[in-house]
Formats: C-alpha cells, sequence, structure tokens
C-alpha cells in the first residue's frame, strides 16, 4: 500500500508559519509544554528595552 501526503488546510499552514516566532517550547513536570513567548522590542525584554533607554538626566 502506498501512504499519500496530506495536505494541510489554509489555517494549519498559516499556524505552522507563525508557530515558532509567537511560540516557543518549555519542559514543565517532565512534559514538553508550548508557551507564548515574553513580549521583546528589539530582541531585548521589555525591561531590559526600558533600563537601556532610560533617561538618566532629570527634568528640571
Amino acid at each position: 500500500m502506498k501512504n499519500t501526503k496530506r495536505t494541510l488546510s489554509t489555517g494549519q499552514e498559516r499556524f505552522r508559519e507563525r508557530k515558532p516566532k509567537e511560540f516557543m517550547t518549555i519542559f514543565i513536570q517532565r512534559k514538553q509544554e508550548r508557551v507564548r513567548r515574553p513580549p521583546t522590542i528589539d530582541g531585548l525584554s521589555v525591561d531590559e528595552f526600558i533600563r537601556r533607554n532610560a533617561d538618566l538626566a532629570l527634568p528640571e
């Protein structure tokens, strides 16, 4: 018997394309879980971005 390759639906293809950008895989209690990535700005976490770009001079 010949196995035929099943084509993905349009929604499944879209999810497959955005999955690595939006989710990351971690281990929770010895099981693989897919969780959303934390928000980033230019590859930095939001807190780190604010810390680096904070204006140290106080307005007078």
